[in-house]
């Protein structure tokens, strides 16, 4: 933790003018935002994009001395920057249309709409970025992170940072209903859409041989940044009612799968930081964890369908499917647990027989 405060301050103090542009142009898409309190997600993920991409960049000076000469900080795209001024000019072009029409009835819903999908596609893009600053800078400390891919991040990892960018929207799109009465079927296919590339990915990843240890990384990254924020605006949107159906089971009952569920993956960090040096490979998800993770993909995808299809026998089904799958997880998490750190003590104690030889 202390080395990521150097980072973000020696980044911060050698901050570049693309860095600055991009900066100025989320404070200002955030200015001209609407105002409900969700909203302070997004606003959050912009943020923290933000001080990725400085805190990178400070990573990148830090080690620049151990690089090839000439090289570069890799920050220096500019779609992003393009991207932003597009969202930001159709914006200006819109309101300036309604007061030159002088239809200023509709000036403040047209707003909010407009600035709602341009925060969407900001975060988007924000996210990718960020991810793609970190990665490429990761690289040129240490070349094995994007081995395989001649320094690019590749398709695969694309495709990872891009299932997260999205996934990360759908909790706002269910709490505000930003897409009036389609924002829960749209949100659905979104979710679906970033749990399908999920192992769409992982399969052109061994097809092409660009396994890296990037992707090692960003596959249980992904996960978590794609359930917890959208298991939380469930819980916030439905008010605990559709992962209960008729309210069978005591609330108790679910709120301690949670808790599982969550603990885990807590636990998981805790002893990495204290009791494990990661693998100079990376470590792939093992087979308790593959299980894990479709049988939580299984609960979104369920709690999905039966906020969209609520009323409906339909909906009632997956409420039941929504309710079994998080038992289930529940059950799995600690397992997983005990099974991950047993199957990663016997790498390490591989490995430390592989060096005596």
């Amino acid at each position: 933790m202390p080395r990521f405060f150097s980072y973000f301050w020696r980044g911060f103090r050698n901050i570049c003018p693309n860095e600055i542009a991009l900066i100025i142009f989320d404070v200002v898409t955030i200015a001209v935002a609407p105002r409900q309190l969700f909203d302070c997600y997004l606003w959050a993920v912009i943020v923290l994009c933000d001080i990725a991409v400085i805190t990178s960049h400070g990573a990148w000076l830090e080690h620049r001395c151990a690089m090839p000469i000439g090289q570069t900080h890799p920050w220096q795209r500019t779609e992003s920057f393009v991207l932003r001024a597009v969202i930001l000019f159709s914006l200006s072009v819109g309101l300036g249309y309604d007061y030159i029409t002088h239809n200023f009835a509709t000036v403040q819903t047209e707003l909010w709409h407009v600035a709602t999908y341009c925060w969407y596609i900001t975060v988007f893009v924000a996210v990718y970025e960020s991810f793609y600053c970190i990665l490429k800078t990761l690289n040129a400390i240490d070349h094995s992170w994007l081995e395989g891919t001649k320094g690019h991040i590749g398709v695969p990892n694309a495709i990872s940072v891009i299932r997260i960018g999205l996934a990360l929207c759908i909790p706002h799109v269910y709490v505000t209903q930003s897409f009036g009465t389609h924002s829960d079927a749209l949100a659905t296919i979104i979710l679906g859409a970033a749990l399908g590339t999920d192992a769409i990915d992982g399969y052109i990843a061994r097809s092409c041989n660009q396994i890296t240890k990037a992707g090692k990384a960003l596959d249980p990254l992904g996960d978590k940044l794609i359930f917890y924020p959208v298991a939380i605006g469930f819980f916030i949107y439905t008010q605990n009612r559709l992962i209960n159906p008729k309210d069978v089971f005591p609330d108790i009952y679910i709120w301690i799968a949670a808790s599982l569920i969550a603990l885990r993956d807590v636990l998981i960090i805790i002893w990495f930081a204290l009791f494990y040096k990661k693998h100079a490979g990376g470590v792939s998800a093992g087979l308790a964890d593959k299980l894990r993770t479709i049988v939580l993909s299984a609960w979104l995808v369920s709690t999905a369908l039966a906020i969209a299809t609520t009323e409906t026998e339909l909906g009632y089904d997956m409420s039941w499917i929504s309710c079994i799958s998080l038992f289930i997880a529940g059950i799995l998490s600690p397992l997983s647990f005990v099974i991950d750190i047993c199957r990663i003590r016997a790498i390490r104690k591989k490995e430390a027989q592989a060096a005596l030889k």
